[in-house]
C-alpha cells in the first residue's frame, strides 16, 4: 500500500499502523492526520474539527482508522455499554470515555460518510468503515465486535495492529465494491504525492478555517494547535482549540486557563511573545487565534547540531521575555523545550507560548502536578508558599542541559561547558532562593 502523507505520525502507535500498511500486500492509498469539518450544508456555520487519525483508500472502500492506545489487560463490554478494563481479569475499571473504542469511532464514520456525500454529491459512493486498531497487548476478545451501523450506512470493526491487514481484506472480500478506484478517490481529498498532508479546510467561524494540524499539547491544558487562515486579515494564523471537558480538566479549569493566556498575551508587548489576535467560545470549546510564527519548536530544533553561538541567542530571547513577564507578575510556570517556537532566521527569532497555567500575581490558575516532568520545578506542588519566578529559572536551566547535553537531568562537563557550570547548577537548585542570583546573572551570560 502506498503512503502519500509526509505528516510526522503523532506517536508511535500511529507510526507502526502506517509502517504496516506501507508494507502490506494490500493496495490502496494510506493518508494521516487528515482533518473534516463536521458536515453542514452552510460553510460559514461554526463547527470544531475532526480528525482522523489515517485515511485508507482502496477501490471501492473508503476506511477511517481510529488509533485508540488501550493499554495493556483485558477488555469487555459492548456499544452503548460500560467498557471496562482489567490487568488480572478479577478487579475491573471503566475506561475513560477519551479511550472509549466505540464511541469516538461511530462518529469519525458518521462525519466522513457525511462530508464525502455532501462534497462529491456527483462522484460514485465508495463503502465506508470505521476501524477500531488497538494495540495487540489489549485483549479485546470479550469486547464486542461494534455491528452497529450510522444512519447512512456506515460499518464498523474492531481490530489489533497485527490483524489489521486480514480484517481490512476480509472486508474488500466480503463486501466487494470496485468504484470509484484509491486514486479517484485521494483525489477528491486534495492528496498529493510529495507534499504535507494537505487537507481539506474546516471553517470555525464565517472568516475563520483551519488548514494543517500542528501540534497537541498536553500540558498543562490539552489543546490543539491549527495552522489557520484568517479571511480579514488575509493570512496565516495560529489556532488553538481547549475543549471545555477533557480528562480531569473541569469546565472552570479550562476557563481559567483561557483567559490567563489572553491576558498574558495581551498586556505584555515584547518582540519575543506571540501576537495575539482574538478570541471566541465555540460549542463544547474555547479558541484563541494569533500570529502564525513557526511550526518548529525549540525540542525539534536541536534535533540537529547547532552551535553555542545559535542556542546562546535564542536562549536569551526567552530569559528577556521571562523577566519582561516577572517584571508583570507573570510566571509562565510550565515553560519546555516544546513552548519557543523557533524562526526560520539565519539567526532565529523566537516566540515563547503556552502560558495557558500561567500565574498572575502570585496565584496560580492551574494546577498540575506531573513528577515525570523534568522542566517542572520541585516546589510546584508547595501553592500554599505562593508561585515565584524561580520555577521559571529553575526551567530555563532544565532547558539549557537538555540543549547542551540532550538530556534535561545532566550537566556538562566542566570543560566542555560554553557557559558556567554553577550558575548552570545553581538554577536548578532545589531551594528557590538560592536560584536567585545565578537567575540575575544569565542575562549577561547570554549575551
Amino acid at each position: 500500500m502506498e503512503v502519500w502523507s509526509t505528516r510526522a505520525p503523532q506517536d508511535e502507535f500511529e507510526s507502526q499502523v502506517l509502517d504496516l500498511l506501507a508494507h502490506s500486500s494490500l493496495p490502496g492509498i494510506a493518508l494521516n492526520n487528515v482533518i473534516l469539518p463536521h458536515p453542514s450544508p452552510n460553510p460559514s456555520f461554526c463547527r470544531l474539527p475532526n480528525e482522523h487519525d489515517i485515511l485508507v483508500f482502496t477501490d471501492g472502500h473508503l476506511f477511517t482508522l481510529d488509533m485508540k492506545a488501550l493499554d495493556p489487560g483485558l477488555y469487555r463490554g459492548s456499544e452503548g455499554r460500560l467498557i471496562e478494563h482489567s490487568e488480572d481479569g478479577v478487579e475491573w475499571k471503566p475506561v475513560p470515555n477519551h479511550l472509549d473504542p466505540y464511541e469516538t469511532a461511530f462518529k469519525k464514520g458518521r462525519v466522513l460518510e457525511s462530508f464525502f456525500r455532501t462534497q462529491f454529491p456527483s462522484t460514485s459512493t465508495p463503502s465506508f468503515v470505521t476501524v477500531i486498531v488497538v494495540p495487540d497487548a489489549a485483549n479485546i476478545d470479550a469486547l464486542a465486535a461494534p455491528n452497529g451501523r450510522t444512519p447512512l450506512g456506515t460499518r464498523m470493526l474492531i481490530s489489533r495492529i497485527s490483524d489489521l491487514e486480514e480484517v481490512i481484506q476480509h472486508d474488500l472480500t466480503s463486501a466487494p465494491q470496485r468504484k470509484p478506484k484509491a486514486g479517484e478517490i485521494a483525489d477528491l481529498f486534495q492528496a498529493r504525492r510529495g507534499e504535507l498532508a494537505q487537507v481539506l479546510p474546516c471553517w470555525v467561524s464565517e472568516h475563520l478555517r483551519l488548514e494543517a494540524l500542528i501540534a497537541q499539547p498536553k500540558r498543562p491544558v490539552p489543546r490543539t494547535c491549527y495552522r489557520g487562515y484568517d479571511g480579514r486579515r488575509e493570512a496565516a494564523v495560529r489556532v488553538e482549540i481547549i475543549p471545555r471537558f477533557t480528562g480531569q480538566l473541569t469546565a472552570n479549569d479550562a476557563r481559567r486557563a483561557f483567559r490567563s493566556n489572553i491576558r498574558t498575551l495581551s498586556e505584555l508587548s515584547h518582540p519575543s511573545l506571540l501576537r495575539h489576535y482574538s478570541e471566541f467560545e465555540l460549542h463544547r470549546a474555547f479558541v484563541i487565534v494569533s500570529e502564525y510564527f513557526s511550526e518548529v519548536t525549540l525540542l525539534e530544533f536541536m534535533r540537529e547540531a547547532r552551535t553555542w553561538p545559535l542556542l546562546r541567542g535564542i536562549f536569551a530571547q526567552a530569559v528577556d521575555v521571562l523577566r519582561s513577564a516577572h517584571a508583570a507578575q507573570i510566571v509562565h510556570r510550565h515553560l519546555d523545550l516544546e513552548c519557543i517556537l523557533i524562526g526560520s532566521d539565519a539567526t532565529p527569532r523566537i516566540r515563547v507560548t503556552g502560558f495557558f497555567g500561567a500565574s498572575i500575581g502570585s496565584l496560580s490558575v492551574v494546577h498540575c502536578p506531573d513528577h515525570s516532568n523534568p522542566f517542572q520545578a520541585p516546589e510546584y506542588e508547595e501553592t500554599q508558599t505562593g508561585v515565584t519566578p524561580m520555577e521559571d529559572a529553575f526551567a530555563i536551566g532544565r532547558c539549557l542541559c537538555a540543549a547542551l547535553t540532550g538530556d534535561p537531568r545532566r550537566l556538562p562537563s566542566a570543560t566542555d561547558s560554553p557557559i558556567n557550570i554553577d550558575i548552570l547548577s545553581s538554577l536548578m537548585d532545589t531551594s528557590p532562593t538560592r536560584r536567585q542570583a545565578a537567575w540575575n546573572s544569565l542575562p549577561r551570560l547570554l549575551t
